[in-house]
Order: C-alpha cells, then structure tokens, then sequence
C-alpha cells in the first residue's frame, strides 16, 4: 500500500518537473518553460562597440549628439518550445535600407561614418507566435520616438538625422505595448515647388511644378513676372521660398515670396534675371535649383539657392525657367553656366565743372573705354546745368550711354518731392526719354547729417520721379553713410539701385578699381582723379565701374 502510494507521488512529481522544465499545453495553447530574452549592442560614434544591454534597456547615448553607426540583436534563453530567429534591417546613410541580418550578426557600418536612420525588427518562427517585438529609437531632433513592432519602421527616413539610441522588448503576444506607440517612424516625402509666369502678350499662364517648363521658347516672347510657392509640405517642416527679379530699367526688383509678384505686369518690361531661396527648416533638407531660357543663349545652367540665373545689363529677356527641390546631398539636376552678368564697363560723370570738355575729348574717352556719362541737371529747386544738353550731345555723338543726376538739398518728404519734379521737367526739356537712369545724389553734409528719416525721403524722391514718369532711379551716396542700419540704409533700400562712391587709392584710380569693392551694388565710383591722356584740359574726372550694366549697356 504504501510502496503505490509513493509511487504515484513520485510519478506526480516527475510530470510537474517535466511540466516546469519543458513546457505543457493546456486548452490547446502551448506555453514557454523558459522567458526569452533579447539582447543587443550599439557601435556609437567615438565610442566603438557598447557592451550588450537586453530586455529594453538604453543601448546608445542621449544628450551627446552621436550617432548609430551598427547594431547586433539576438534572442537568449530559448529552449525548443520558444525557437526562432530576430531579424533586422537598418536604413544607412548616402545607402538606404540594407538587407535582412539575423541572431547578433552586424546591421549597418563600422569604420565608416555613416548614421542609423531607422530600424525594423521581427520574430521568426515559434517565437513570432508567442511574442511581439517592440522598439523604440531616440533621433535626432525627435527625441524618443513611440514603440514600433514587427517589422514596422522606427526612425526617420529622408531627414538625414541620426539614431542615438534604441531600447528593444520582447512582450507576450497580443498583451499590451511597453508605452506609447504614436509616430514611431517619420518619412519625409517630397514637397513641391510651384511656379507661373507672366508672359508677353499671353499674361499669366498656369501652375507648373518640380521642374516643368514656365514661359515659351521658340517664340521670342518676354517673361514679365513670375510667382512661386512651396505645396505638399511634410508634418515636421516648415518654410517657404523667396525670390526677385531682375527687371528691364529697374534693376533687381524687392525679394517677394510664398506667391508674392516678382517683376511687373503692364508695364512691357522684361525679366533679365531671376534668383530663389528657401526658408525655414525646409532648407535644411532641400536645395532649390532653377535655370531659365534667355534670349541668345537658350537654356543656361543651374544656378541654386538665391545664385542669379539669367543674365545683366545684355538687355536680354528671360523666355523660360525651370524650377526643382533637390533632397540635400542629391545630385544636381546639370550643370553649366548659370548666370552671364554685365561686362563691368566704365563710366565717368560730368557737371559745369567738366564744361570744357570739348566732342573730340568725349571721342577720346570712349576710345579709352569709357561706355556711359551722368550728367549733372539740376541742384534742389533752383539750378540748372547750363552746360548740359551739350553735354548730352557729345556723349551721345560718342556712342555712350546718356544718365542724369540732381543734386539733392532736401530735408524733408516735401521737398523731396519738389526737388524731383525739378530735376524731371529739366530733363524732359532736354529730350531724355522716360527709361533714362535718374540720379539722387545724396551727399551734401547738410542733410546728411540732419536728422529725420532719410530713407523716407530718399524713397518720396524716388516716388515723385515716377509719377512724372522716370521710373528708373539710382541712388548715389559715399561708403561711410551707406550700408545696413546707416543713413543710406541698405536694410530699407536695395542695393542694386545703389551708386556708392568710395576712394581707396584715389591717386591711382587703375590700382583702385582692380580691388573691385562693392560689387553689391548696381556702381562703384573709385576715382575723383582719373586723367585722360591727350583731352584738350588734363583735368580731373570722377570714374565708376558699371556692375549690373545700367550705365552702360
């Protein structure tokens, strides 16, 4: 009796152990003697191989800015109720998406540089029925990321930010997540850049994109104005693109943007050039790239984000353009010449003083080079050049180009405007049709150290001018007073509509001009002391370079 009933306790024990040991079934489910584990390993930068952490532990770094260069993940203490394989696959930088590894080998690089971008993870076997894997990674700029499973994503894909750090866990099938499991992974897709143009004789035509053609070619026809926007923009960027033209007797026009007008419409007047930059966190990831079909030339090369495409002071139109987004790093759409600008010629300026120039000195001067002259007309509301129409007849028997200068004495907006419409009726006396470069000459110590705001009055000058219909207006002022947040403040005007005069080796202009300063502005004058050999008087001659062509072509 008592021999059976330790037998059956012994056979009741052994099935318990056998039970504890090597798993059992019951209702049909068969359940794991042992808990698996997971464990894996990171290369981080300047670091090299961390040691194995498991069962969502951090492997990595956070708060230090390295990246991810590899990763080895394998399963631990499996018996053969719970077999299987992990599985995964890392997205590289400047590769993709590298294929499957398997049970601790390498996924990623060593010894190259390259950043983890993102991660898929998954479970082979009987392990794929008994558990889920979960995986979470800390980017770059994100921070930590929510729980992805099964061969989702995790990371980002696009963005070129880097994994610092990944914790992985193993969890019973269908039980809960480890946390939260929003936004795992961010792809960026392509956003889109959206263009139209104003053309000659067709007026806007419609919306093209990513690199379509805007305008016409083949038909000789001006583009006028153009807009651009950005579309399709991914949740986590943000940004637009601003842009400017440069225009037939104006020169380049205010920086628009986001679907603002860059150039005129009704005027007749032709794009020369134009220029495109992006805003916001937008250029971090994008380059924007944009060509045009220019009268004589054809299609020129790709200039991008904010180079000019196009050319200066030719007198030649735009026809076309293409624009494009290009992801940073990503091959440019060609190459070749963008941008053709002036020939930066010379030019001199000439008032009373200078009256004893006689048509054979003005031949003499264009033979040495000499491609334009500004001559003075009018100073504030009561003087005018009584030298000036044959002044303006020489120059022009010369072949040169004809400008015309006041200069200003105006304190105010008022007499800013008076002044203006001095310095018009003179020239419309002397014959000097409406596209003549008018200028401002704003020098006077008087009023340029007076106070008020001088910018204001400098632009009711401007104003007035073109309401008597000279629209193509250059302000004229010296280094010292001009530039960003000064008198002439370049924060308020454009300085492309800015004749700056400056005097570093003023008794050797030709040492002077070789030093090309100011290249910024529409003109540099860099002598009050050039001498012209064989002139009838070897007086002194102020002397300017042209660098948009305003003056000159």
């Amino acid at each position: 009796m008592i021999t059976k009933k330790i037998k059956r306790v012994l056979m009741g024990m052994t099935g318990l152990v056998a039970g504890i040991g090597f798993g059992f079934t019951v209702a049909n489910h068969t359940f794991a003697a042992t808990t698996p584990s997971v464990q894996y390993q990171t290369h981080v930068e300047n670091i090299g191989w961390q040691g194995l952490v498991a069962d969502g532990a951090t492997a990595g770094t956070t708060g230090q800015s390295k990246r991810l260069e590899a990763i080895k993940i394998k399963l631990a203490n499996q018996d053969a109720s719970n077999s299987g394989s992990i599985q995964y696959q890392t997205h590289v930088e400047n590769i993709g998406w590298q294929g499957n590894v398997q049970d601790g080998a390498l996924s990623g690089t060593e010894g190259r540089g390259l950043r983890l971008e993102a991660i898929r993870i998954s479970l082979t076997g009987n392990m794929a029925n008994l558990y889920d894997v979960y995986y979470r990674v800390h980017a770059e700029s994100f921070g930590w990321l929510g729980w992805a499973k099964n061969g989702a994503d995790a990371g980002t894909m696009g963005y070129a930010y880097r994994l610092e750090a990944i914790q992985i866990k193993l969890v019973p099938k269908n039980q809960a997540a480890p946390g939260s499991t929003a936004n795992p992974s961010y792809t960026m897709h392509a956003p889109n850049i959206n263009y139209q143009t104003h053309v000659q004789n067709i007026g806007w035509q419609g919306l093209v994109a990513n690199g379509a053609t805007a305008g016409t070619t083949g038909r000789g026809l001006r583009v006028e104005a153009y807009k651009a926007t950005l579309s399709n923009m991914p949740a986590t960027v943000s940004g637009g693109v601003i842009y400017r033209a440069y225009v037939e007797n104006i020169g380049w026009y205010t920086v628009v943007g986001n679907g603002g007008i860059a150039g005129t419409t009704g005027r007749g007047l032709r794009v020369e050039a134009m220029a495109l930059e992006l805003t916001g966190n937008i250029k971090n990831y994008y380059d924007v790239y944009y060509r045009v079909h220019s009268e004589n030339y054809g299609w020129l090369g790709w200039a991008k984000d904010g180079g000019s495409a196009g050319t200066t002071g030719r007198s030649l139109r735009v026809e076309a353009m293409q624009i494009r987004l290009v992801k940073k790093g990503d091959p440019a759409p060609g190459g070749g010449t963008s941008f053709v600008p002036a020939d930066q010629k010379d030019f001199i300026d000439v008032a009373s003083y200078q009256s004893y120039l006689t048509q054979n000195d003005y031949y003499r001067m264009r033979d040495a080079g000499i491609k334009g002259v500004v001559v003075k007309l009018t100073e504030a509301a009561s003087y005018q050049n009584p030298f000036a129409a044959t002044q303006i007849a020489y120059a022009r028997n010369a072949g040169m180009k004809i400008a015309a200068y006041h200069y200003a004495w105006f304190s105010n907006s008022p007499d800013a405007a008076t002044e203006a419409r001095y310095f018009a009726a003179y020239a419309k006396r002397l014959g000097l049709p409406g596209d003549t470069v008018m200028v401002d000459d704003f020098e006077q110590s008087e009023i340029v150290n007076a106070g008020g705001d001088k910018v204001s009055y400098i632009n009711s000058f401007r104003s007035a001018l073109a309401g008597q219909g000279y629209g193509n207006v250059v302000d004229y002022s010296y280094q010292n007073v001009t530039g960003p947040g000064k008198v002439v403040d370049t924060n308020r005007l454009n300085a492309q509509n800015i004749w700056i005069a400056q005097y570093p080796n003023n008794s050797n202009p030709d040492a002077a001009r070789a030093l090309k300063y100011n290249t910024t502005f529409a003109a540099w004058q860099y002598s009050s002391q050039k001498h012209f050999s064989g002139l009838t008087n070897n007086g002194s001659i102020d002397i300017s370079i042209d660098y948009t062509g305003r003056f000159t072509n």
